[in-house]
């Protein structure tokens, strides 16, 4: 009788071990995904950040060639332009460059770049800080004197996990050219470490965004404008 129970009870201990490893599949399938979602917020926040600098400067120059277009229209240095065929009033040039720069502004200003960067940069914190619990839980599954059972893991991973839900959802989410460019990235660096017997194919992606195309175009219309004016003077 005895020996039945002593049985039992080891049948017992080895279908828990079976389901905390079954659990620790779970959880370090889990650790991966977020962790990789950590680093797309990572590459977001660089991104965001790359827009705001690049803003800043663009702005800048069209804020300075505004200034100069206007004091020269005010000052009728410039009465009209001849560009070819076409010949334009300057003080008209002036009034819808200047109202072309106030509204750019505007419009970048409400797109907030630098405090988006900022939420993303706080998220991935709050991510990682719940990839420590689940490495702290699987820690703790793992050694042999903490009696942990299956219950326990699963109650401890729907928490953590509903917290993560919680936060995703709270936060600006980042885009595919953000996971690529992680992706890419971390190949490379297991290449680099000879952990990776491939390089990673191709090139890193390049950013295609409507962002990034609104900051070429507005870069070639200030050397543009630049150039107009200067022809302007010159002529």
């Amino acid at each position: 009788m005895n020996q039945n129970k002593s049985e039992n009870s080891k049948q017992e201990d080895t279908k828990d071990t079976a389901e905390v490893k079954n659990i620790h599949t779970v959880v370090k399938d889990k650790i991966k995904s977020m962790g990789n979602l950590r680093g797309s917020r990572i590459e977001a926040s660089k991104r965001l950040e790359n827009y705001s600098r690049k803003w800043n400067f663009i702005l800048f120059f069209l804020n300075v060639e505004a200034i100069i277009i206007v004091l020269l229209s005010l000052t009728n240095t410039i009465e009209t332009i001849y560009i070819g065929p076409i010949n334009m009033s300057f003080t008209l040039l002036s009034g819808i460059f200047t109202l072309y720069v106030i509204l750019l502004q505007y419009y970048v200003n409400i797109l907030n770049y630098n405090e988006r960067a900022l939420r993303l940069s706080y998220h991935q914190l709050e991510v990682e800080d719940l990839i420590q619990q689940l490495n702290l839980l699987k820690l703790k599954a793992d050694l042999p004197e903490t009696d942990i059972r299956e219950k326990e893991v699963i109650e401890k991973y729907d928490d953590i996990v509903n917290k993560y839900q919680l936060v995703i959802k709270n936060n600006e989410n980042h885009r595919d050219l953000d996971y690529k460019r992680l992706k890419y990235d971390q190949a490379k660096r297991l290449h680099e470490k000879g952990k990776a017997k491939e390089a990673p194919t191709g090139k890193r992606s390049k950013d295609f965004t409507l962002d990034m195309a609104l900051i070429y175009a507005n870069t070639i219309l200030a050397i543009l404008m630049f150039g107009i004016v200067f022809y302007a003077l010159a002529t």
